[in-house]
């Protein structure tokens, strides 16, 4: 029995070995072609035109983001203010024109109501006749006056709160 190998079967080895070289050669240089281009991935990714890193890029972003928050809690404190300043305002106004003596025609008398959210205001009548006229002005608290009110300056403030 000659040696454990024979010759024959050393160059078999060899040849083999050789093959299995190149096949590892060759799957090596495709992985180092696939590392390269993920790498060039991976850097555009990390770095953007203006060359910040992806970081930086985030971090940036985070701030802007604070910074909105922190003027959208300004303008939603200023929205607020002026839901309270314009329920005090005036929101409504009736009218209701009238003759208020015989003859003196065209319907020259008027009352008008001002009130705002919660039917507080004011209610305005003037009263024409053909020799003199006269203004009144009366408080309205919750729709109602602590005056008399003349039928027609009820009438202005229901036509307010109709509207």
């Amino acid at each position: 029995m000659e040696g454990l190998f024979s010759m024959a079967s050393i160059s078999d080895l060899t040849a083999a070995a050789l093959l299995l070289a190149a096949v590892a050669a060759l799957a090596a240089g495709y992985l180092f072609f696939l590392f390269r281009r993920l790498s060039a991935r991976y850097d555009a990714l990390m770095r953007n035109a203006s060359g910040k890193s992806l970081e930086e890029m985030v971090v940036g972003r985070l701030e802007q983001v604070q910074k909105v928050e922190n003027d959208m809690s300004l303008i939603n404190n200023r929205c607020w203010q002026l839901s309270e300043q314009v329920a005090k305002c005036i929101q409504r106004i009736g009218v209701v024109r009238f003759n208020a003596f015989d003859g003196t025609g065209s319907d020259l008398s008027f009352a008008i109501a001002f009130l705002d959210e919660k039917n507080d205001g004011v209610v305005f009548s003037s009263i024409y006749g053909r020799n003199e006229g006269r203004c009144y002005a009366k408080p309205i608290k919750h729709g109602q006056s602590t005056y008399a009110l003349s039928d027609e300056e009820k009438k202005a403030i229901e036509l307010c709160k109709k509207n």
